[in-house]
């Protein structure tokens, strides 16, 4: 996805955030999710973490405003869990739709409830990133659990969507999303097979992100050395029919450490904000419905600048020591030009 940061500064010297040169504004609608993914960031981070906790309507439509007041360029209703399990997800990106937004917002999904979602999110978003970890049933359900009628849902769901494109009911980007590990080198052709089949656009292989204590597994994490024996692998041919994006390299950037994410505005399902979206909003980050400093409390002010005034990743907060925003580069095959080149991370 390409959401790049403006010239402008969005941080100042002192940690605040204006949002008015901010990337965008991310609200979660929920804490439910229809999946227990073993790999899942979010409940590695907090145990016990998904709940039945939705976002009232209007409440995320009161934040949407006062974030469009505030000069804010995007809104991007998402999910502590699966946003589309919550049955006001269309009433507000319509409600973000009409409020004369650049651009239309994303969905980033599971796939499992995407078949009966397909028509409007067609007409109504830019981009649609839906996870699947395997392209058959059995290494599907492998890395994420569940069963082979979840994969087959899943396969329906984007079968549908790509359908609805082909009827002109919209044309939003189809992103297949798969994290990708040291161990899961051999599913790389048959994943790519699996996405110009379907009819999507784009494979993008994402890290398996090590959150907390999970950051002294390396053994599955998929580094810099792994990406270029994948590229090996895949760069033989050039008649792709897809665009593909590999994981991230590390180890190119250096400080002063730029991350699109802290340059956001984070509000979970209750009104509590986080420094990104992969850290779980809290009470502690300061509440938008409670907090007069909004997204510029102390706490948040503070993570931002530590971030920033890192001399070496070991300074960072832990969290952010393997965090794919950090690496400003991925390679990448453009199918229209039929290359391989650097893109900036998105």
């Amino acid at each position: 996805m390409n959401h790049a940061m403006t010239n402008a500064n969005p941080i100042s010297d002192e940690g605040l955030l204006n949002p008015a040169l901010a990337v965008y504004l991310l609200i979660s609608m929920t804490k439910r999710c229809n999946m227990r993914c073993p790999g899942c960031y979010l409940s590695q981070q907090q145990e016990g973490f998904f709940s039945n906790q939705d976002i009232p309507l209007d409440a995320a439509k009161t934040i949407v405003d006062f974030y469009l007041r505030s000069g804010i360029k995007m809104a991007v209703p998402n999910a502590e869990g699966e946003v589309l399990l919550h049955q006001g997800y269309s009433g507000l990106v319509a409600h973000i739709n009409g409020c004369g937004f650049r651009n239309k917002p994303w969905l980033v999904t599971n796939g499992i409830l995407l078949d009966k979602h397909a028509d409007f999110v067609a007409q109504q978003i830019s981009e649609v990133l839906i996870s699947v970890d395997g392209a058959t049933s059995e290494s599907y359900t492998r890395f994420r659990g569940g069963n082979a009628a979840l994969f087959n849902k899943v396969v329906r769901g984007i079968k549908s969507l790509v359908s609805a494109r082909l009827k002109g009911m919209g044309h939003p980007q189809i992103f297949i999303n798969t994290v990708i590990s040291r161990d899961r080198l051999g599913d790389i052709p048959e994943l790519i097979r699996f996405t110009e089949n379907i009819g999507a656009d784009t494979i993008k292989f994402s890290n398996f992100h090590p959150t907390g204590d999970r950051a002294e597994k390396r053994p599955l994490y998929f580094g810099e050395k792994e990406v270029m024996t994948m590229l090996e692998v895949i760069a033989r041919r050039n008649d792709y029919k897809i665009n593909i994006m590999l994981p991230q390299l590390f180890g190119a950037s250096k400080p002063p450490y730029s991350c699109r994410m802290l340059a956001s505005v984070v509000v979970g399902s209750n009104g509590d904000y986080s420094p990104c979206a992969r850290i779980i909003p809290e009470a502690k980050w300061g509440n938008f419905f409670t907090s007069a400093e909004k997204h510029n409390s102390a706490p948040l002010k503070t993570f931002r600048l530590e971030v920033m005034r890192a001399r070496n990743i070991a300074e960072l907060p832990l969290i952010c020591r393997e965090c794919s925003h950090l690496a400003p580069q991925r390679l990448a095959f453009s199918k229209e030009h039929h290359q391989w080149f650097l893109s900036s991370v998105s």
